[in-house]
């Protein structure tokens, strides 16, 4: 078999896998928008900040969705992957968690010392993928 079609046809599935991915992730988000609505909807009259925080972790389930489509769009037309898109991915995923984790710490009446590190694991990686994004970002730029 020549190597042109079975990188055809390796292409193939991998775009479908990708089309699979993508619906996935739009039903995911769909229902994130969904469970946003509700919870807003069911503390209208008693808002907490336990349902602003699920409304707002929904929330960034559909902002790290669209990214991933765009990134699977990006990689469609230039059939390769952008690094920068990745990491503005994983920035708001650890956003979204940091946001999490520092609502349940500070509810906490007294943390353990595992919930003090997985605070301090968050921020340090936020760090780290917010340097090297800027650094990408100012490499790019030139």
């Amino acid at each position: 078999m020549p190597k042109n079609k079975i990188m055809g046809t390796f292409r193939t599935i991998n775009l479908v896998l990708y089309v699979v991915a993508m619906v996935m992730i739009i039903v995911v988000a769909a229902f994130s928008i969904w469970s946003a609505f509700m919870t807003l909807y069911e503390s209208i009259s008693n808002i907490t900040e336990s349902s602003i925080i699920e409304a707002l972790s929904s929330i960034f389930i559909v902002l790290i969705s669209i990214e991933i489509i765009e990134m699977f769009m990006d990689y469609v037309e230039k059939e390769i992957i952008a690094v920068n898109k990745v990491l503005q991915i994983v920035l708001t995923a650890l956003s979204r968690e940091m946001l999490i984790s520092t609502t349940q710490f500070t509810m906490m009446t007294t943390p353990t010392t595992i919930d003090i590190w997985k605070e301090v694991v968050i921020i340090l990686g936020v760090a780290v993928v917010a340097v090297v994004y800027a650094i990408l970002k100012a490499r790019t730029s030139e």
